[in-house]
C-alpha cells in the first residue's frame, strides 16, 4: 500500500498524462485564436506593413486584447501565464500571415522576458501590466555600429551617479524602437579604471536626452520598426537597474535564448506559408494542359520543403516543452534551434519561388516577400556565424 499522501506509479502517471491532455488542450485553443486574429487582422495588412515601415497600432491592440502581448507573464502581473511551447505555437500561427508582426511580438516578449528574469517584484509590478495587455510595446535594445552583435564589445555607458546613472551611447537596428514605450538597454556600468561591468537597465520613450531615429527601407522584415536609438546624458533612477551591477551579459544571453525561440517560431511560420502557396499555386496552375502539381521535378520541391518545415518544428517544439520562462534555459539549445529555422526558412522559401517561376519573382504575390523575411530572420539577434561560434563553444567547454 502506498504511503499517506503519496500517490501510487501508476496513479502519478495518469495525472501526468491528463495535466499533459490538458495542456495540448489549451495549446490547441490558443493556435486556433492565433490563426483567427491572423487571418482576420494581420494577413490582410501584411503587404501594407512590408511597405509601410511599422506594425500599426491597430495590429497591436488586437494582439493586446487577445493577450498575445503577455502570453508567458504570469497571471499576477496581467499576463496569460502561458508556457514557452504555446508561445512558439501562437508566434508561428502569426508568422504565417505576417512575419513583420509576429517578430514584433517576439521583441516585445523579450522586454517582458528580461524584467522577468532580472526584476524586483517591485519593477515586475511597475513595468509588466502595461506590457502585458499592451499599454506599451517594449523593445531590447543590445547591439551597436562597433559591437555588431558581440555584447561584450559594446560602448554605450551608464555612469554610476548618486541616486541612479548618467545613460550616454548608441544602438543600432532595435527592433521596436519606432513604436515600444519601454525599452530594456544594455550598457557598461563600471567606474573609471574598474573592469569591464555590464548591467541591464529599463528605459521609458519620453526620458529626457533619448532621442529615436528615423524609419530605414530595408530588404525584408520592414514592420518590426527598427530604429537607431541615442542617449544624450539620459539621467535613470538607481531602480531602474535590472537584477545587480553586472548582472547585464547573463541576463542578456538568457533574454536572446528564450527571444530565439520566437525568431525560430517566425522562421517556420514564414516557410509554412511558402509552401502552403505552392502547393496552391501547383495544384490551379497548368502547363501544356497539365497542372504544375503532376511534374515530378515540382512534387520534389514540395516534398523537400515539407521535410525540411516538419523536422524544424520537430526541433523547436522539443526544445519549448521544457523551457521555463520563469528560469534562465540552456542557450546552446535555443541557438541550435534558431540556426536550424531560420537556414530553413531560407531554403523553403527559395524552393516556394522556384515553384512559381516568374509569378514568384512578381510583388503582386507575397512569395518574394517571404524570401526577404526570412533571409532577415537569418540575420537578427544573432547571425548564423555567431550561432554556429556560441554552439561550438558550448559544446567544447571544458
Amino acid at each position: 500500500m502506498a504511503e499517506a499522501g503519496i500517490a501510487p506509479p501508476a496513479s502519478r502517471l495518469l495525472m501526468e498524462v491528463s495535466m499533459t491532455m490538458r495542456r495540448t488542450e489549451t495549446h490547441a485553443l490558443l493556435v486556433t485564436s492565433a490563426r483567427q486574429l491572423a487571418t482576420a487582422h494581420l494577413a490582410p495588412r501584411a503587404a501594407e506593413v512590408d511597405q509601410g515601415l511599422l506594425v500599426p497600432d491597430e495590429s497591436i491592440e488586437h494582439l493586446g486584447r487577445a493577450g498575445f502581448l503577455g502570453l508567458c507573464v504570469p497571471e499576477r502581473y496581467g499576463g496569460t501565464g502561458a508556457d514557452t511551447l504555446a508561445f512558439v505555437l501562437a508566434t508561428e500561427e502569426l508568422a504565417k500571415a505576417c512575419a513583420s508582426t509576429a517578430f514584433s511580438l517576439v521583441a516585445h516578449a523579450a522586454a517582458c522576458e528580461a524584467i522577468l528574469l532580472g526584476g524586483t517584484e517591485d519593477q515586475k509590478q511597475r513595468y509588466l501590466p502595461g506590457l502585458a495587455t499592451g499599454a506599451k510595446l517594449g523593445a531590447f535594445g543590445v547591439h551597436e555600429e562597433n559591437s555588431g552583435v558581440q555584447a561584450a564589445a559594446i560602448e554605450t555607458r551608464a555612469t554610476p551617479q548618486e541616486e541612479g546613472f548618467l545613460l550616454t551611447g548608441s544602438k543600432m537596428f532595435t527592433t521596436n524602437g519606432g513604436t515600444a514605450g519601454l525599452f530594456v538597454v544594455l550598457a557598461r556600468t563600471e567606474t573609471r579604471g574598474a573592469p569591464k561591468e555590464f548591467s541591464l537597465l529599463v528605459v521609458e520613450r519620453d526620458t529626457a536626452g533619448f532621442s529615436i531615429g528615423p524609419a530605414r527601407s530595408r530588404m525584408g522584415l520592414n514592420g518590426v520598426a527598427s530604429r537607431d536609438l541615442d542617449f544624450q546624458d539620459c539621467r535613470i533612477s538607481s531602480d531602474s537597474l535590472l537584477g545587480k551591477r553586472g548582472d547585464g551579459l547573463p541576463l542578456t544571453k538568457a533574454t536572446a535564448a528564450f527571444a530565439m525561440l520566437g525568431a525560430a517560431a517566425t522562421s517556420l511560420g514564414v516557410a509554412q506559408a511558402a509552401l502552403d502557396a505552392s502547393i496552391g499555386h501547383a495544384r490551379i496552375r497548368r502547363i501544356s494542359g497539365q497542372p504544375l502539381a503532376a511534374h515530378q521535378a515540382i512534387q520534389a520541391l514540395v516534398a523537400e520543403m515539407k521535410a525540411d518545415i516538419a523536422a524544424a518544428r520537430a526541433l523547436l517544439h522539443e526544445t519549448a516543452r521544457g523551457w521555463d520562462p520563469l528560469v534562465a534555459g540552456p542557450a546552446a539549445d535555443a541557438f541550435t534551434t534558431k540556426l536550424v529555422a531560420s537556414e530553413m526558412a531560407v531554403r523553403v522559401s527559395d524552393r516556394a519561388l522556384q515553384v512559381h517561376g516568374g509569378h514568384g519573382y512578381a510583388r503582386e504575390l507575397p512569395i518574394e516577400r517571404y524570401y526577404r523575411d526570412a533571409r532577415g530572420l537569418t540575420l537578427h539577434f544573432m547571425t548564423a556565424e555567431m550561432l554556429r561560434i556560441n554552439i561550438a563553444q558550448a559544446l567544447l567547454a571544458a
